[in-house]
């Protein structure tokens, strides 16, 4: 039993006036619990003395109660019932609830927020990969668009070579060049019959 412990022992009713320590020499120790003095520091001061046994008296010397605080720690400490009065009672189940409340939110809680973590982690990670697919796929599909458009250009069917793709490139210039020539001669063609017509 620590400090605590003694403390709310001896806050049980009714109160005493007076406690005998039996140290582990078996000597014995008065304490005059006296006002002014906090039950805290009473305690404190029982436990100080590494107590086998402790004895609660009234002002008048009366036994009250007595506790052995070794044997005590041995027992589990959810069984033992050290409070008597209601006040303390409410107390006892204020202060629960309270610490319950907080266990909520510090194991509860986080465990949810690990799991969100988790979730989110996961989800970039299926993102992740479908975008790698994606442009694998596209990339694939550019690379087979070249090759065809060069196939074309090349006009066999045959493997594509330097010399075919300069050779497609240079027939493509040809080939622009005739386009903006004939497109010339029309448009010179079209220029002279309207001159002749306004001339007529």
């Amino acid at each position: 039993m620590d400090s605590s412990g003694i403390r709310a022992w001896l806050l049980c009713q009714p109160r005493p006036g007076l406690v005998k320590i039996t140290d582990g020499d078996k000597v014995v120790h008065e304490f005059k619990l006296k006002e002014g003095i906090t039950w805290r520091a009473a305690a404190d001061s029982i436990h100080a003395l590494q107590p086998e046994q402790i004895e609660a008296f009234d002002k008048d010397g009366d036994f009250l109660r007595a506790i052995r605080p070794r044997e005590v720690e041995e027992e589990d400490p959810e069984t033992i019932e050290v409070v008597t009065d209601s006040e303390t009672n409410r107390f006892v189940v204020v202060a629960k609830l309270l610490a319950d409340a907080y266990k909520h939110s510090t194991t509860t809680a986080f465990d949810k927020m690990t799991s969100m973590f988790d979730a989110m982690n996961r989800r970039a990670e299926v993102a992740e990969h479908s975008l790698e697919a994606m442009e694998r796929m596209m990339r694939k599909q550019w690379e087979t668009q070249i090759l065809a458009d060069a196939q074309d250009a090349s006009g066999n069917g045959g493997p594509i070579t330097m010399e075919g793709l300069i050779a497609a490139f240079m027939q493509g210039q040809v080939q622009a060049k005739a386009k903006a020539a004939a497109k010339e001669v029309v448009n010179g063609a079209a220029t002279t019959t309207k001159e002749g017509e306004d001339n007529g």
